[in-house]
């Protein structure tokens, strides 16, 4: 029956507006999720931590499926690739062919990080496994007790934000660690190694942000003028390894394409490692470790065929659900 009031009309023009205004709401947050999942893959962590898994995934297949015996010649070979691979961009004009960055800011970046890495590989050689990767696991309170104390008062942590970093750290034991077998010497080594690590991080995230260098540059100049001290602590990683000296790895041509693909990413994965340090913290970059870890252990179930026990999907649970937390409270405290 026809309303002469017009009631009815009112009616149907308030829905057709609601469902235009609905219509429109629905477009403009298509948009914005459209919008941040690219701004997600422009963000330097997304670039770090996407061909960082790649490469954990490419070396477990040269270890995995194609016999190669050493980590350490594997290393030698990523330096090498990083040193042309800059020369190379160098001479298409990507740096600055003056010197841009005094040595002794290289020297505080490189000096540090050098020493560790010859401390993790004493490390593996007096430490149990399980011990080894705990020992790595303190760079995340190292790097968190350092930030505490260089951030400004706005970003103080909360205690919430420690339990998720202690969640995270659990997480990854619990996934990780099976062989427990403490050394006294092996302990205070791996100690070392971390606060050096972590040191060396800071160093870097300084440089980046008080210098006024570009990471591309500051990455170019690193390799070319610091990359000596990696190498010397490679030569001595070479020594304390002794798979590494006595077997020769197996170069069989069909080892040739995963090498290569694994080369092919150190470059990238040392280039965004630089661009992360500059976008955030040396904390947050130790945080992206245990994601990496979860990715790449996931995907090693479907490429590589391994089981997935109950404790290890409580561990990656643990793991993912911390990792959140974190990044809600870091964005929480920013905002």
């Amino acid at each position: 029956m026809y309303d002469p009031s017009g009631r009815d009309d009112q009616i149907v023009v308030a829905i057709v507006k609601k469902t235009s205004i609905s219509l429109e709401d629905d477009r403009k947050t298509q948009q914005l999720s459209a919008t941040t999942l690219l701004d997600l893959m422009k963000s330097p962590v997304f670039l770090n931590v996407v061909p960082s898994t790649m490469l954990i995934l490419a070396n477990k297949s040269l270890f995995h499926n194609y016999s190669w015996t050493s980590a350490v010649m594997l290393a030698m070979l990523h330096l090498l690739f990083n040193c042309v691979s800059f020369e190379c961009l160098r001479q298409l004009n990507f740096f600055d062919r003056s010197h841009a960055v005094p040595f002794s800011i290289i020297l505080k970046i490189m000096f540090p990080l050098a020493v560790s890495d010859a401390l993790q590989a004493m490390s593996v050689k007096l430490n149990s496994l399980g011990v080894f990767v705990m020992l790595k696991q303190l760079t995340i309170p190292f790097a968190a007790l350092g930030e505490y104390y260089v951030s400004e008062p706005c970003e103080c942590f909360s205690p919430l934000l420690l339990v998720f970093l202690a969640g995270i750290i659990s997480g990854v034991s619990l996934l990780t660690v099976h062989d427990v077998s403490f050394n006294f010497a092996g302990s205070i080594v791996g100690l070392s190694a971390a606060a050096l690590n972590v040191l060396g991080q800071f160093s870097l995230n300084i440089a980046l942000k008080t210098v006024d260098v570009s990471p591309l540059q500051l990455r170019y100049e690193t390799t070319v003028r610091g990359g000596w001290l990696l190498l010397f602590s490679l030569l001595i990683e070479l020594y304390l390894d002794p798979l590494s000296v006595n077997n020769t790895p197996n170069l069989r041509s069909n080892v040739a394409f995963p090498l290569l693909v694994s080369c092919s990413l150190a470059p990238v994965v040392s280039l965004s490692y630089f661009f992360v340090m500059k976008a955030t913290s040396p904390l947050t970059y130790q945080v992206l470790g245990p994601l990496k870890l979860v990715l790449s252990m996931t995907a090693s179930f479907y490429f590589f065929g391994e089981d997935l026990n109950v404790t290890q999907a409580f561990a990656i649970c643990i793991v993912m659900l911390s990792l959140c937390g974190y990044n809600y409270v870091r964005y929480y405290q920013k905002s």
